[in-house]
């Protein structure tokens, strides 16, 4: 598989680095641990760059991206009923968003080093009948 060589790698960076928390005493995280390893594979798969999440200090990168997940999801709703919501919060300088909602700092700033390059004309639905 294309896949594997590059899973094991950071699983054994993972492992490495949870080993150095194991020598110094200190706790490890493991939410943020596996959160970090998951975000290394996908944006290395998907975007092929990493973050580097897990080799940041106690997994921050993984912690970052995890709270930057919870502001998307509970704004879903709101932004559903509001059609026009959405292209106004696109269109803010990532500066002022980041100012108002600091949840979503991780996500602003992975965007703005991969812009994403599908909106919504670019999907096509298919019904079943």
């Amino acid at each position: 598989m294309v896949l594997e060589p590059m899973i094991r790698s950071l699983v054994d960076q993972l492992c490495e680095n949870i080993h150095k928390y194991k020598n110094s005493g200190r706790p490890v995280n493991l939410t943020n641990a596996v959160a970090s390893l998951t975000m290394d594979v996908i944006t290395e798969y998907s975007f092929s760059t990493s973050q580097h999440c897990v080799d940041s200090d106690n997994f921050e990168g993984g912690r970052r991206m995890l709270e930057s997940l919870k502001g998307p999801t509970e704004m879903c709703h709101v932004v559903k009923q509001f059609g026009w919501l959405l292209p106004v919060l696109k269109s803010m300088p990532v500066w002022l968003a980041k100012k108002l909602n600091p949840q979503m700092a991780g996500i602003l700033d992975f965007e703005h080093v991969r812009p994403c390059s599908v909106t919504s004309s670019d999907l096509t639905y298919e019904t079943r009948t």
